[in-house]
């Protein structure tokens, strides 16, 4: 079973490889999950783009690299 723990820029719990998906979406990942995660941004109005979404896993204690 894949690790998951709780995202605080969508506010649930996630699977490592979405994690890992957000993290790198828009930086040169997958552009599947960065037009996806646009798409929720823009339905839901958590944030004001992908980068201030960015900004939540910048700060975020797991980090991808």
């Amino acid at each position: 079973m894949e690790d998951e723990w709780f995202c605080p820029a969508v506010k649930k719990v996630i699977a490592h490889g979405l994690c890992w998906e957000y993290f790198f979406a828009g930086r040169g990942g997958p552009t599947d999950t960065a037009e996806e995660l646009r798409e929720w941004i823009k339905r839901t109005g958590a944030f004001k783009d992908l980068d201030e979404f960015q900004i939540v896993c910048e700060t975020c204690g797991y980090k991808h690299g």
